[in-house]
């Protein structure tokens, strides 16, 4: 056999290294390795052959004695740690779980999730911009968005390709008047208007990143993506993919929201206009319309419960030229939401028995985080029951009325578990005695006990006690972990 063919020392190693340290190194690496396979009969005779073997077939100047030397020495070293580390760009489950867990959930709250991928889709002259815009100053102020949303605020590197300068310092002065802030508020915002910027050109995907490196923005935002993608095809999966997978890169990069806005498409106005990647691709999407002539915006989301539709009161003043945009009415909550879910469910499919959690998972659609953590203080203002492994609605806290002189009062022993109470929840809801399987028994001028939970289970009614008790166990037990344990 042939031996391989020799290279100078310092062209395999970077730099100059003796024979013996060579020697050594090479007989040190490959005995640890042929250990492992533990057919070794001594590490002292293994090492004797091997560091004869690396000597012999590299031409190392040295006598037997010398290589002998080398071979007890590295025999009777504790050998290096050779397993195998995984590969950069993986992470082991425990480490994936013990993440920074303080990162907040939402860049701005239920409208746009915390470094995230963001689309802002509408079909044209919707206000997409004006909306962006809002958002941009928003969280670079750390304002309420909208007058509603509470935002995570810090830098904005905000490109806008379809607005002059002059266009865009107007639209952001009205806004900040608005809200009675000043120029020197949007110390935080960056901004690019008509500057040219091309995201399929490399030097100006270098340069945005270059920007974000010195900014460390928490929201890198582009409109309209028919401008900024440059010469690539949206219609091409090819083509949007390379803008997307970098847009997806940067947002993993620089720890931050990337967001483009986009129209939809002409027949289709539900989804963003060119290749299905686009619709593949978001996180949050802040979805606008127009309705009546207002403005309409929902946040939708992978990871979180879809907002519903709210309006934009646009509030311009023509003496002071400021513009106020606010959404109308309150947005989703999803802690409500997810009230009103599980207390539908034990409504629904409580026959008698309760619900075990497992149930209730399964029922209960929703972020698992939140259901859990709902459920943990419905157990905890007494709500729920636990009995066993299985749970019940406390009769105590259906969200009845008080009762009237003309109804049965309740009994002072409705904490204890007796037939009664073991009846399905329908039967419990129509009747105060718990004596309701005969319809005509029922009380049926008495209100349904669960009026005010829509069908998205938000509980309208503001005053009620046991939601007050209930935000205010979730705020100090909230925990991270999926589903209910």
């Amino acid at each position: 056999m042939t031996a391989p063919t020799t290279m100078p020392l310092e062209h395999v190693n970077g730099h100059d290294e003796d024979p013996t340290t060579t020697l050594r190194r090479q007989t040190g690496t490959l005995l640890s390795l042929i250990s492992e396979t533990g057919h070794a009969p001594s590490r002292e005779m293994l090492a004797g052959l091997v560091a004869s073997h690396m000597a012999h077939i590299h031409g190392h100047d040295l006598n037997p004695d010398q290589v002998a030397a080398v071979a007890a020495e590295v025999a009777h070293t504790e050998p290096a740690d050779t397993a195998r580390q995984p590969a950069e760009w993986l992470i082991s489950g425990p480490a994936l779980l013990a993440g920074d867990s303080t990162e907040p959930d939402w860049l701005i709250e239920g409208l746009v999730g915390a470094g995230g991928l963001l689309a802002v889709q509408g079909y044209a002259k919707t206000g997409k911009t004006w909306i962006l815009l809002e958002i941009a100053i928003a969280v670079a102020t750390g304002r309420p968005a909208f007058g509603a949303h509470a935002v995570a605020p810090g830098p904005v590197i905000l490109v806008l390709e379809e607005s002059p300068q002059r266009d865009t310092a107007r639209r952001l002065s009205k806004l900040i008047r608005g809200h009675a802030q000043a120029g020197d508020d949007l110390h935080n915002l960056n901004v690019a208007s008509n500057a040219g910027v091309r995201l399929s050109d490399p030097t100006w995907r270098a340069s945005i990143e270059a920007a974000a490196e010195a900014i460390k923005p928490v929201l890198i935002a582009f409109d309209p993506l028919a401008r900024v993608k440059g010469d690539a095809d949206e219609n091409e999966q090819t083509e949007v993919q390379a803008i997307t997978a970098w847009m997806a890169d940067l947002r993993t990069k620089f720890r931050c929201t990337v967001g483009f806005a986009h129209h939809t498409g002409h027949a289709d106005k539900g989804r963003m206009r060119g290749s299905s990647d686009l619709e593949a691709w978001w996180s949050s999407k802040v979805e606008v319309q127009t309705k009546d002539s207002k403005w309409q915006v929902r946040g939708r989301h992978r990871e979180a419960e879809d907002g519903q539709w709210a309006t934009i009161t646009k509030d311009y003043d023509s003496t002071s030229d400021s513009m106020k945009l606010t959404i109308d009415g309150k947005p989703v909550d999803p802690i409500a939401t997810a009230r009103g879910r599980i207390l539908q469910a034990f409504r629904d499919h409580d026959h008698g028995d309760g619900l075990s959690k497992t149930e209730v998972n399964e029922l209960v659609t929703g972020r698992a985080e939140t259901i859990r953590s709902v459920f943990d203080a419905l157990l905890e203002t007494g709500q729920i029951t636990p009995h066993g492994r299985r749970y019940t609605l406390s009769p105590d806290h259906l969200n009845f009325p008080s009762h009237r002189a003309d109804e049965t009062p309740p009994s002072e022993h409705a904490d204890e578990r007796d037939d009664a109470s073991r009846k399905p929840l329908e039967h419990r809801g129509t009747d105060p005695s718990g004596h309701g399987d005969d319809p005509a028994t029922a009380n049926p001028s008495r209100p349904d006990p669960f009026r005010g939970v829509g069908t998205e289970g938000r509980v309208e009614d503001e005053n009620h006690p046991s939601d007050t008790a209930l935000v205010n166990t979730i705020a100090a037990t909230f925990d991270a972990e999926e589903g209910i344990s």
